[in-house]
């Protein structure tokens, strides 16, 4: 895989048929500013194709640009996605920064899409709980009964594996338990691994395997003196490995 850098700050790795973009890599909170023009401001979103599938990991402030260019390209340009846009998106847990830009994801606003939303169930909350939980008066003008898109919301496990079929024949992924599954038909495979050393319930890491190649992203992790051992295991073999790096291991062994 190549890599580069847009006129948007966001770079891009290409391989045929599977690109990851980076739309946000900051933690906490959006960080805009001189200082941080070279990677950008926006908290963690990363677009993912594959397949002919749109994949979007975590709904951070990087979500809102990629949901206006969205709006743009699919339904302004193009009868691409059968006249609808079909996207799923997988988040890794449901602190702010991983979802805040998801009320202002345009295209959920739009009765043409179609979203799968997945992640984990976190401290006894479903996910759609959560997630409404964020769109509520006071503190939000919408709430996430009134989006205007067709929403399949789920909760899954790290027992669990993400299937999706040729595009050509389907757009929409389907949940299986991992020991049971037949990953031989699908065209892109994901799979997740549930890591705890992060607050408030851990983190879900995902592996997307496509044509060959994988990509596995690790947001939150902070990690372990000598490594975390399983999502070493996890991510052997990867192409690609988008990973927390806000500690040095001096800090863990000093503090």
């Amino acid at each position: 895989m190549s890599a580069r850098v847009s006129g948007d700050n966001h770079a891009t790795l290409m391989d045929s048929d599977f690109t990851i973009t980076f739309r946000g890599v900051r933690g906490s909170y959006p960080v805009p500013g001189a200082d941080t023009v070279r990677f950008g401001g926006n908290t963690p979103c990363i677009e993912v194709h594959a397949g002919g599938h749109l994949i979007i990991l975590d709904a951070g402030t990087g979500i809102i640009a990629l949901g206006s260019e969205l709006v743009r390209n699919y339904f302004q340009r193009s009868a691409d996605y059968r006249g609808r846009l079909h996207l799923t998106i997988l988040l890794s847990h449901m602190h702010h920064d991983h979802i805040q830009g998801y009320p202002f994801f345009a295209p959920l606003y739009l009765a043409q899409t179609t979203a799968h939303v997945l992640g984990p169930r976190m401290l006894r909350e479903d996910l759609a709980a959560a997630l409404s939980g964020a769109m509520v008066a006071p503190y939000f003008p919408v709430d996430a009964e009134s989006l205007a898109c067709e929403r399949h919301i789920r909760n899954i496990t790290e027992a669990d594996v993400v299937l999706f079929p040729p595009a050509t024949m389907s757009l929409h992924p389907r949940v299986e338990r991992a020991m049971d599954a037949n990953t031989q038909d699908a065209q892109v495979v994901v799979r997740a691994y549930h890591s705890q050393n992060h607050p408030r319930g851990g983190v879900f890491c995902y592996r997307i395997e496509c044509g060959g190649k994988s990509i596995v992203y690790a947001s939150d992790t902070e990690g372990y003196v000598g490594g975390d051992q399983r999502l070493i295991r996890f991510a052997e073999g990867t192409d690609l490995l988008i990973h927390d790096a806000q500690y040095r291991a001096s800090e863990y062994i000093e503090g």
